[in-house]
């Protein structure tokens, strides 16, 4: 409303500027037209013949055979500031000038937008000789024009009121200032969790009168997802979230005029189901002492939910669910839950953990154990439960590892043979342990426990890098250990320890600068074993193309032959050892 009354003032203004300046011509036009009957009545009489004869020496036939002067009609000058946009659009309302040139002729401009006349105008003067070089100026701009094709029509009229049609131009104006709406829509709304993959999709629109849609661009980060150019569009996420953050997701619609919006929103993907594990028990466990066991859960992003279920069948037969759901129990913590509880009483317990994730992904893991006071207890197998070690061997005293209020016989296994207590095992690999016990009323207990025996150090393996080599500019070289149950313990180059940083399952490192380089890796097991690994090698600057082209030139210039080269590389690895 506000703009359709600024633009009806700008229009009354402009009529009564036009007109004001008619008004003045014609006044202008009278005061000529009664001097000039003033000079004819004077002449007629004869009060100026002296100077009529003067005049015009050649007497009253030569004017009368002289053909009056035609009017010199001068063209209007028409200045339209440039577009600023793209295929020949304005971005910001332009500017035009209409100039009228001379004092003779009618210069007429018409302003439409569709079907209406936005303004329209005429301009003439009518000027005495002195002043017959004076310009007339009539300006366009702002709010006059609207949005879209506007079409601008001047023309010229002669004296008697014709169109002169070299004087006769029409002009197309278009205009585009508002830039399009974007809206962008997610299957189930952009504060969803969706599992693995989602669709965005991208409605724009330009108006009646707009330049129409263009581009329609979709970026996640700086990676292009697609382009189209409908004003309808669907493009496919599945880049996912991290530490519960959205994936912004930012989609830039371009018009033909070059006008922009860009908007962005966030999607919330996750790929993976949440992780889950108990912990303080092996599973089948079977002990008298009181088990306190860890429901965990953890998820990339975000836990909807986590609950522990707990099945418990006392000895005389009766049994009971318990199932722990209640956020006031869990400890949640940046996309974690853990839960501890504590197991006493006598019985066997059947439990899991369960988690979903905001994805609606689930995961469960199950474990089971009993306590049994009342039946002979066999103690400290199960500290020896996934235990790596460089030896092993059982010499504890039997009233220590087993007990109960009567009288029992045990048997001690190792790998499923007989073990006679105090025997050293040094085999590497994976043994098991495994002790029974019967007592006289003939309640049998078993305890199992697996465990790892090894003593030989980590193995280091260098990639992308030799012991004495040389290499040019940039060096990119990694490191690891060859289990993937081991791991580096530390890295020191030229004795300065490095930042431990793994990508793509190994230890990446550059070095930039030219010098020599010393390289040394420390790597550690769980069974407590160190190795240690050193390679030197020399990092000298590039070679420019010249180098690499006058190279072989220069080697034959100098002389230099293939075995002198091998023997001054033998002495450098010499000296490089006895530096060692």
């Amino acid at each position: 409303m506000g703009r359709k009354i600024r633009i009806g003032a700008l229009l009354i203004l402009v009529l009564v500027m036009i007109y004001t300046q008619q008004a003045v011509i014609y006044a202008q036009n009278e005061a000529e037209k009664n001097m000039k009957k003033t000079t004819e009545s004077e002449n007629s009489d004869g009060t100026n013949g002296e100077d009529k004869e003067q005049e015009k020496p050649g007497g009253e036939e030569g004017d009368k055979d002289k053909e009056p002067e035609q009017p010199e009609i001068k063209r209007y000058e028409l200045e339209i500031s440039k577009a600023d946009g793209k295929n020949g659009y304005y971005l910001s309302k332009p500017s035009v000038m209409i100039t009228h040139n001379g004092a003779y002729g009618t210069t007429v401009y018409e302003l439409k937008h569709g079907e209406d006349t936005l303004l329209q105008g005429r301009i003439k003067y009518i000027v005495s000789q002195e002043a017959e070089e004076q310009k007339t100026k009539i300006s366009l701009e702002g709010e006059v024009f609207e949005e879209g094709k506007n079409i601008l029509h001047v023309f010229m009229e002669d004296e008697e009121g014709n169109v002169i049609p070299e004087y006769d131009e029409t002009i197309e104006i278009l205009i585009d200032t508002q830039s399009p709406t974007v809206t962008l829509e997610a299957p189930e709304g952009f504060p969803t969790w969706y599992q693995k993959e989602a669709w965005i999709r991208v409605v724009s629109e330009d108006g009646a009168w707009g330049s129409q849609v263009d581009t329609v661009i979709c970026y996640v980060g700086n990676k292009i997802i697609g382009k189209s150019k409908e004003n309808q569009s669907e493009f496919l996420i599945t880049q996912t979230s991290k530490s519960g953050e959205g994936v912004p997701v930012t989609v830039t619609v371009t018009d033909q005029a070059g006008n922009k919006t860009e908007k962005t929103q966030k999607l919330f993907i996750d790929s993976l189901a949440p992780t889950v594990s108990l912990t303080g028990a092996a599973d089948y466990l079977i002990t008298s002492q009181p088990v306190t066991l860890e429901y965990q859960a953890t998820d990339e992003n975000e836990l909807e939910s986590c609950r522990a279920v707990i099945d418990y069948e006392k000895p005389e037969g009766e049994k009971k669910t318990e199932v722990i759901d209640s956020e006031e129990k869990w400890s949640l913590k940046n996309g974690s839950a853990s839960l501890v509880k504590t197991f006493q009483e006598d019985g066997i317990y059947k439990t899991s953990v369960q988690a979903v994730d905001k994805a609606k992904q689930k995961s469960e893991h199950f474990l089971q154990f009993m306590i049994d006071t009342k039946n002979p207890v066999i103690k400290m197998v199960d500290e020896l439960q996934g235990k790596y070690l460089k030896k092993f061997s059982w010499d504890y005293p039997v009233d220590v590892f087993i007990k109960d209020f009567t009288t029992f016989v045990h048997q001690i296994q190792m790998d499923g043979r007989l073990y006679p207590i105090g025997t050293e095992i040094d085999t590497e690999g994976r043994h098991t342990l495994q002790v029974n016990a019967i007592d006289a009323a003939g309640n049998e207990a078993v305890a199992r426990a697996e465990f790892v025996i090894d003593h030989t150090p980590p193995k280091i393996q260098f990639y992308q890098v030799e012991e004495g080599a040389q290499y040019e500019g940039i060096l990119n070289f990694q490191v690891d250990s060859r289990k993937k149950e081991d791991w580096i313990e530390e890295v020191l180059i030229n004795g300065k320890r490095q930042t431990l940083k793994k990508e793509d399952g190994k230890y990446t490192f550059q070095i930039t600068n030219p010098g020599e380089y010393e390289v040394s890796v420390t790597a550690a097991d769980l069974a407590g074993n160190e190795a240690e690994e050193n390679i030197s090698f020399e990092i000298v600057p590039e070679k420019t193309i010249l180098e690499k082209a006058a190279a072989p030139i220069q080697k034959i210039l100098s002389g230099k032959t293939e075995k002198e080269q091998k023997n001054r590389q033998g002495e450098k690895e010499n000296r490089h050892f006895a530096m060692l």
